[in-house]
């Protein structure tokens, strides 16, 4: 069996090595240590609206936010 939660290690962001989330398709991670999850970090995957906003991105926060209304319109 392989994959990515198999394959390479990950650590949270306080150095807590982490396991793959069940039923996420690869995407998150967990951490029992801090009680924290989020996603793997993966070639391509837009950076999080938050850190738009921590890096001053808010253009591109702004239509990342009006691209998830609108998907959340047609649905």
């Amino acid at each position: 069996m392989s994959g990515y939660w198999l394959d390479n290690v990950h650590y949270c962001p306080t150095g807590h090595e982490t396991v793959y989330q069940l039923f996420s398709g690869g995407a998150e991670f967990w951490c029992h240590e801090c009680d924290y999850g989020g996603l793997y970090p993966k070639e391509g995957r837009p950076d999080s609206p938050s850190k738009m906003l921590a890096d001053g991105r808010i253009d591109e926060f702004r239509a990342h936010m009006n691209a998830e209304l609108e998907k959340r319109k047609n649905r």
